[in-house]
């Protein structure tokens, strides 16, 4: 799948997706990271995903709540 670029404090990082409910990140420091995705079994919600995640310079948001 093409790479896209994710903006995390000033820094640009390479996101792959290597599934349809995970993202591959690699942070600055060259290390690999996987993160997971909202699942879904919505087919038009995953399609989009799926579009937007193939799109260059493609952005990922993450929020943990606790």
């Amino acid at each position: 799948m093409p790479e896209a670029t994710k903006l995390d404090r000033s820094m640009m990082n390479s996101v792959k997706a290597v599934g349809p409910d995970s993202v591959a990140v690699q942070p600055a420091d060259g290390t690999q990271r996987q993160i997971g995705l909202v699942v879904s079994k919505t087919p038009e919600y995953l399609a989009k995903r799926a579009e937007a995640l193939n799109k260059p310079r493609a952005v990922i948001g993450q929020v943990s709540v606790e």
